[in-house]
């Protein structure tokens, strides 16, 4: 699930149109995001499993 900042959802690149998942929303498998802003944007794990790739700092809660 996303989690959504002040300033809008996570930028969903695969789509094509860079639209933004917003908070609740579910992730789509095998899909590019950008978290462009540090306001608490980030992906919530609902199931037993998740594969994430980051690049840059980061810290997983």
């Amino acid at each position: 699930m996303a989690i959504g900042g002040e300033g809008g959802g996570l930028s969903d690149i695969t789509s094509g149109t860079g639209a933004d998942i917003n908070t609740d929303d579910e992730v789509p498998l095998n899909h590019l995001l950008l978290v462009s802003r540090d306001d608490g944007r980030g992906l919530r794990v609902t199931s037993e499993k998740a594969w994430v790739l980051v690049k840059g700092p980061y810290t997983i809660e």
